[in-house]
């Protein structure tokens, strides 16, 4: 028999989290997506292209390597710190607002031909 003890709080926290990560990215994904599906069926060229090109990099990319380039990236250019000094963890919470971009991109794509 499986006893989780004094972890049931943080194992509820984390699945939490996750919970709110995944809706998150829902959201954003279906924004995405309906918009690339717009501009792949758009009779002006240069969106059809733009909308067919993302799709294909981003589909043919790996999750982590979406993920590494929010995190470092996307970091970076926005300015916002990864290590918080005062956490316990030295993880800042802004690693979630990046995974949520980089879950809605990577789900966001479009599978199939339009």
């Amino acid at each position: 028999m499986l006893h989780f003890g004094d972890n049931a709080y943080d194992l509820v926290g984390a699945f939490w989290t996750t919970i709110q990560l995944t809706f998150l990215s829902a959201i954003g994904a279906l924004i995405l997506g309906t918009l690339l599906a717009a501009m792949r069926l758009s009779p002006v060229p240069m969106l059809a292209w733009l909308g067919t090109a993302y799709v294909n990099v981003v589909r043919n990319t790996p999750l982590t390597l979406i993920l590494l380039f929010c995190s470092f990236g996307l970091a970076g250019t926005l300015g916002i710190t990864l290590v918080d000094r005062n956490s316990p963890t030295s993880i800042d919470d802004s690693n979630f607002r990046l995974a949520v971009p980089a879950r809605s991109s990577d789900s966001g794509a479009p599978s199939g031909n339009p």
